[in-house]
């Protein structure tokens, strides 16, 4: 479940820096491209250059995942009913507990970097 942009953060030094190396049209295109394809980036502003964005887009994905364990916790409810009840539990066990590990060291990322701990770098 992870994803590139875990390991890729933006900011506004990259942005400036794709503006200068592939002029601002073709950057406004990219981001027109990219915003049309992710709810996220159309959320946190397409064309918008500060950190504020990064901040956004991983508040974002860190709800994305809240959001798939609780769909996750609601199929484990469901897993009596299932065909096979005990696969069903023991699949969807392994699911949240990956999820809840990503979450947990999605947020440690996030209040790292977001709280102080690598001042807004």
């Amino acid at each position: 479940m992870t994803e590139a942009e875990d390991y890729i953060q933006e900011g506004p030094a990259a942005s400036i820096a794709g503006m200068i190396i592939f002029t601002p049209v073709v950057w406004a295109l990219w981001r027109t491209f990219t915003g049309v394809l992710s709810k996220k980036r159309r959320q946190c502003g397409m064309f918008r250059i500060s950190s504020e964005r990064d901040k956004c887009m991983e508040k974002y994905n860190l709800m994305k995942y809240e959001s798939l364990l609780k769909v996750a916790q609601k199929q484990l409810s469901e897993c009596p009913n299932t065909k096979d009840p005990q696969k069903c539990t023991n699949n969807t066990k392994s699911t949240i507990n990956k999820l809840e590990k990503t979450i947990e060291e999605k947020k440690r990322k996030y209040n790292m970097r977001w709280s102080g701990g690598l001042g807004g770098i």
